[in-house]
């Protein structure tokens, strides 16, 4: 089967009787299509219905647009090198495909060096979407995963969850969920209990076994809920296998919410567990009537990516219409025209509706275009993604096989998702403060110290470095000296042969180069995890002579930015990490020797929040995170010329704030960052062993 799917081809001329007449100009497009072979069969008889569809609704037009489809399997050995040919070669105008994230990124990268037109159908992942916006080449008809995460989370919400898990595959298309999981949970009310992530069945059985025994130990009226990601059909079998095989998960098991991949035809007469499976799946528009249209014609529901598929072809020769009617576009300027068209007409996807359309095309009019899929909006700067999906909400059992019971979309009246990327989303969830909390009695102060530490190296981190080289500036702006400040940084990105403006680093585009000038203290690579005790402690060593030379009068600021995972801030390439635990024994030691008086930490970290909370009950110590405990930072601004993260949003809404208002409180710089900084819940630990949060200002870090 693989080897016919390989080779297979569809075109209009297949199709008797053919639309074409004397006089009619045909241009015949070849496109390659990128699919899993499995599901061959399905593939071919949506895009054999809609191939047809397109040829009838374009009968009596003096210009006319056929696809020739090559058909190839995705899961083949030589995707690579077949992705890279139809890439360059001009006879094929797009790719449409593949299914999978891993492949669509691959797909992306060939495609993109040569602005290759790429329709994803169904390839959701938020980082290749995030990556390729603004670079005119992508058009993903599904929005990205941060939408399916929400719908996720709002379906069990309203089957009465209030604790949640996430288990997902550690890769591109599971990484999306990660990100946004715990944020999300945490909007909608939700308690997150932890994300776990598995590359083998070993690892998964690891994982269902904390879960379980997690759940077991929180109450058992309280309903639970694990949002299951995974990435391929066989990691459902897995789940299914590890769960019949170990009676002792049953008793405590959360209820499944899967994810579209779960949404399979493959795994019909596979899953016998007794666990009852339902999830969400990116569906047609049920208003659209495609569902009914398609179990009337093929005797069954449609599965996950053929609404997509048949509006992917679509798109395309409505393109192509459009690219037929200018010499001054190409085809991505022509499907920006397409998408951006707002005529008053507003067509669907019957035929009738498709003949309508073609006719405004030709006649250089630019109708409000729909598919089967719904709208086709996208955003109007970035383009790269439908702003919004619609999913079907599903259960399985062994005895009924799939059952959709209704529809969810992400654009009602409850919210406006927006995958630009998605981070216009305001925080609502807001910490509270007590306004009459008690102020300590601390000594005068008399200095300020200020520790920069950016714990990762290599160009792919640029934004760490460059958000501590920021910090230094401002730092500097508000009067701090060399002396007083310690800077640690592996210092490779200034003149990394990647930079195209060598010796310069920014934070924005157009802003100025924050590398001027900059001392650094400590090379990343000469020092471990551990100096950070001597550092703060003002113990100096062979490896540490400089140090914070404090005492009980010195206020220290400490700003990280770097990686974390639960419970651990990384150190450099990773392998190397400074625990909580860690952290909180060196802020006892510079506690014990009294070589602070105040010590403010913020920290730029994915699960920041996992690390300050080891640290509670320091006396003097407060803690800012760029996010809690369950959840990921989120990087800012991307420069799409080096194809890198220039910024942290945190980071940057840290400086904008201060340097706008340096005698800020802590509660109102708090509030400020926690409203700006998207993604994730900025979040404050340990105020109860610090002082009046209302009181407290920044002013006191900032004059020395």
């Amino acid at each position: 089967m693989a080897a016919a799917f390989l080779l297979s081809c569809l075109s209009c001329e297949d199709e008797p009787p053919s639309s074409a007449t004397e006089g009619t100009e045909v241009s015949e497009y070849r496109v390659a299509v990128v699919m899993p072979a499995e599901n061959q069969e399905r593939w071919n008889r949506v895009a054999e219905w809609v191939l047809d569809d397109l040829a009838e609704a374009q009968r009596g037009l003096p210009r006319q647009v056929r696809l020739k489809i090559e058909w190839k399997d995705e899961n083949a050995p030589d995707l690579k090198e077949y992705l890279e040919a139809a890439a360059s070669d001009p006879e094929v105008v797009a790719v449409v495909g593949p299914y999978h994230s891993e492949e669509a990124q691959l797909a992306s990268v060939c495609c993109g060096s040569r602005r290759k037109t790429l329709i994803l159908p169904v390839s959701s992942s938020v980082e290749l979407q995030r990556s390729c916006a603004g670079k005119d080449f992508l058009w993903a008809l599904a929005e990205s995963d941060i939408g399916q995460c929400e719908v996720m989370l709002t379906q069990a919400l309203m089957n009465g969850a209030e604790n949640v898990y996430l288990l997902s595959r550690e890769d591109d298309y599971g990484q999306g969920f990660i990100d946004w999981f715990a944020f999300q949970a945490t909007e909608l009310g939700l308690t997150p209990q932890g994300n776990y992530v598995y590359s083998t069945p070993e690892e998964m059985a690891e994982d269902l076994v904390q879960i379980s025994g997690r759940a077991k130990e929180l109450q058992d009226d309280v309903f639970q809920t694990l949002l299951f990601v995974p990435s391929s059909p066989e990691d459902v079998v897995w789940l299914d296998s590890l769960y019949r095989g170990n009676a002792g998960l049953h008793p405590h098991f959360p209820v499944l919410m899967c994810s579209d991949v779960a949404y399979s035809g493959s795994l019909r007469g596979r899953l016998s567990s007794g666990l009852v499976w339902e999830g969400v799946s990116l569906s047609a528009d049920p208003s659209s009537g495609f569902p009914t249209v398609y179990r009337v014609r093929f005797g069954e529901d449609p599965l996950n990516g053929e609404a997509h598929l048949y509006d992917a072809l679509t798109l395309l020769a409505y393109g192509l219409a459009v690219k037929g009617q200018s010499s001054e576009l190409d085809l991505n300027g022509a499907l920006k025209r397409l998408v951006g068209g707002r005529t008053a007409y507003s067509g669907n996807w019957m035929r009738d509706d498709m003949a309508q359309t073609f006719s405004l095309l030709l006649s250089g009019m630019s109708p409000d275009v729909k598919g089967v899929t719904g709208s086709w909006d996208f955003d109007a700067e970035k383009y790269t993604s439908v702003l919004h999906s619609t999913y079907a909400h599903w259960t399985y059992t062994e005895e009924d096989g799939f059952y959709v019971w209704n529809y969810l979309s992400t654009d009602g009246g409850r919210r406006t998702s927006s995958t630009l990327a998605n981070w216009n989303w305001a925080v609502s969830r807001l910490e509270q403060f007590d306004t009459n909390a008690p102020e300590f009695a601390y000594p005068a102060l008399e200095e300020n110290w200020c520790v920069l530490v950016a714990a990762s190296e290599g160009w792919p981190n640029y934004r760490h470095q460059a958000d501590v080289y920021a910090m230094y500036q401002l730092a500097r702006r508000h009067g701090y000296d060399d002396g007083h400040i310690i800077l640690i940084a592996a210092d490779d990105i200034a003149y990394n042969p990647k930079n195209l403006h060598p010796g310069e680093v920014r934070v924005r585009p157009e802003g100025e180069n924050v590398y001027e000038g900059v001392h650094i203290d400590y090379d990343l690579d000469d020092l471990c995890p551990e100096d950070i005790a001597s550092i703060l402690s003002g113990v100096p060593g062979d490896r540490t002579p400089v140090v914070v030379e404090g005492n009980e009068h010195a206020n220290v600021f400490v700003f990280w930015s770097g990686h974390g995972t639960f419970g651990r801030l990384n150190w450099g390439d990773g392998y190397e990490s400074l625990s909580g635990v860690q952290l909180r024994s060196a802020l006892q030691a510079a506690s014990d020797r009294k070589n602070y008086r105040k010590m403010f930490v913020a920290l730029e970290a994915c699960y920041g929040g996992s690390v300050a909370t080891a640290c509670e009950g320091i006396p003097g110590v407060l803690f800012m995170t760029a996010a809690n405990d369950y959840e990921t930072s989120k990087a800012d601004i991307q420069d799409y010329e080096m194809n890198i993260w220039l910024s942290n949003g945190f980071t940057r809404a840290f400086q904008e704030t201060i340097d706008a208002n340096p005698d800020i409180s802590l509660r109102n710089l708090y509030f400020r960052l926690a409203r700006r900084t998207v993604g994730s819940h900025v979040s404050v630990y340990n105020e109860g062993n610090y002082g009046n949060v209302y009181r407290n200002t920044m002013a006191e870090y900032l004059m020395p």
